[in-house]
């Protein structure tokens, strides 16, 4: 890979992204992207590999491929014809974010998956947002497309109206035909935009479900199973209205030149859009605003109650801390080239006060006074085990609870790694000398 920094242009699209999510009420994503655009902690590359966007490294930092991110400028056209373009690039920022920030409570899931399946959490992790963002937006773009046909329908009726009065044989009445026509035209059109950006998102919506499907990242696949009958259902409502809308354009299209030219017979008259399997507006908007709300509320709740994910892990290692003072638990993957190549060690920073946890600190403290260092499968067994505590005492006496009066940020298990393989090497060289 050849990382480059951000040009002109990729950081404008990343503006419109940003200035997208806002519009749409994500602003906890919004100012999560601008503080990772502001820090330099996103960058571009020429070519990632076959069928890769985006790659996000131990540290959080994000790599998107060049093509993705700065070919099209996002900022030039109406957002609406460029919808796809901006919530795809959204998306993508939305799915390796939820990667960037993927630390301690993610690695106690991961922990947690492990006993039933070989699920890749990380990833699941970050398809599921992606999805539910998608659905979110689609929604929000159903709720503009209601609103916008409320408007419509009157004036296609009033335009109808008086097509069926000139069919009795009334005066034609071209100038408020005409009046009624030149926005008929011209919502329809952005109509028909709105639908195949619906269509368009219930597409991703699908095909982000079949990746999760195919890659048989969960034994069941429930949310996926659930939702495909009636979503393909959904996006063929979805083509069969946008079909209407075709058929609304080319008969404007009729009546415009009816209208100067003025012979019979008639032309079609145009149709009505229906708004079958739609909520109400208000309603729709109430319950986006309470899914964001509720997102919010979970994505702002307090460090402390992460930890409880591991408390009988926990409670017995604070047990053996000071009373009162700071405490970090490294906790790092079993040895493997890809886990070592790809993943640092994860800290969990334990403010103890009174031999209990006051608070957390899921990135670490840089001033805690005890290192408490322990590998995942260790984790593991004391979690799964039916009694947890005799669990922690035995890999405590087998010393794979490793307790360090020092601060974090020392040494790391790939150090340990390349001494072991250094001392292999010359290990063998001492045996060919010998």
């Amino acid at each position: 890979m050849a990382q480059e920094p951000l040009n002109d242009l990729a950081r404008s699209n990343i503006g419109v992204v940003i200035a997208f999510l806002r519009s749409v009420g994500h602003s906890l994503e919004a100012d999560n992207i601008q503080a990772w655009l502001d820090g330099g902690k996103i960058t571009m590359d020429e070519d990632l590999g076959d069928d890769t966007g985006a790659e996000t490294d131990g540290d959080g930092n994000i790599v998107i491929r060049k093509l993705d991110l700065a070919t099209v400028d996002l900022s030039r056209a109406p957002r609406l014809r460029l919808f796809s373009a901006i919530a795809d690039l959204a998306a993508l920022l939305v799915h390796e974010k939820v990667h960037a920030h993927q630390n301690a409570p993610n690695l106690i899931l991961e922990i947690r998956f492990k006993l039933s399946t070989s699920t890749n959490i990380w990833e699941l992790e970050a398809y599921y947002r992606e999805i539910d963002v998608r659905v979110e937006w689609m929604r929000w773009l159903v709720g503009e497309y209601v609103d916008e046909v409320r408007v419509y329908n009157p004036k296609v009726r009033a335009f109808n109206e008086l097509a069926r009065a000139i069919a009795a044989g009334e005066p034609a009445q071209k100038e408020r035909m005409l009046e009624l026509l030149g926005p008929i035209r011209a919502e329809t059109d952005e109509l028909m935009q709105k639908k195949q950006n619906i269509i368009d998102m219930i597409r991703e919506i699908l095909g982000r479900a079949r990746v999760l499907k195919n890659a048989n990242y969960e034994k069941q696949n429930y949310w996926y199973d659930q939702m495909k009958q009636g979503w393909e259902a959904y996006l063929a409502q979805w083509q069969d209205n946008v079909r209407t809308l075709g058929l609304n354009r080319e008969r404007g299209a009729d009546w415009a030149e009816w209208i100067r030219q003025d012979p019979p017979p008639l032309p079609e008259l145009l149709l009505e859009m229906p708004e079958r399997a739609m909520l109400d507006t208000q309603d729709l908007r109430s319950r986006y605003a309470a899914v964001l709300a509720q997102r919010e509320a979970w994505e702002r709740r307090p460090p402390a109650q992460e930890v409880a994910h591991v408390t009988p892990f926990v409670e017995p290692l604070v047990a053996e801390l000071p009373p009162d003072g700071l405490a970090n638990l490294l906790v790092y993957p079993d040895v493997s080239y890809r886990v070592y190549y790809h993943r640092r060690e994860v800290p969990i920073g334990l403010d103890v006060r009174g031999g209990r946890i006051a608070d957390a600190n899921l990135r670490g403290f840089d001033a805690a006074g005890t290192t408490v260092r322990v590998a995942q499968s260790t984790m593991l067994r004391v979690l799964a085990a039916a009694d947890p505590a005799a669990a922690y005492r035995a890999e405590r006496a087998a010393g794979r609870i490793q307790f360090e009066p020092r601060a974090a940020g020392g040494r790391r298990p790939v150090l340990y790694l390349i001494a072991v393989v250094v001392g292999l090497a010359l290990g063998f060289a001492l045996a060919r000398l010998f």
